[in-house]
């Protein structure tokens, strides 16, 4: 079995998605990292590493219609 290393940034948004409990978009996730670490991302940056952790396995996401309070994207994301 090969080893999939996660870097801190990556574990930081995986612990935000389970905080979130399925409610973690981009915007929210963003959101959870300054209220929780005093960081400030951009969502770009979150979003990218969404994919990337979903492609190493560690987190699904969910294609719905965007809203307002997720400012306006359109996947969810869950571990």
């Amino acid at each position: 079995m090969r080893r999939t290393y996660l870097g801190e940034f990556e574990e930081v948004v995986l612990l935000m998605v389970a905080i979130l409990d399925g409610e973690g978009y981009g915007v929210t996730i963003s959101q959870a990292l300054e209220k929780h670490t005093g960081r400030i991302v951009t969502f770009g940056t979150v979003h990218n590493t969404l994919i990337r952790l979903e492609e190493k396995g560690f987190v699904t996401s969910e294609l719905g219609g965007g809203t307002t309070e997720r400012g306006g994207d359109a996947s969810a994301y869950s571990g």
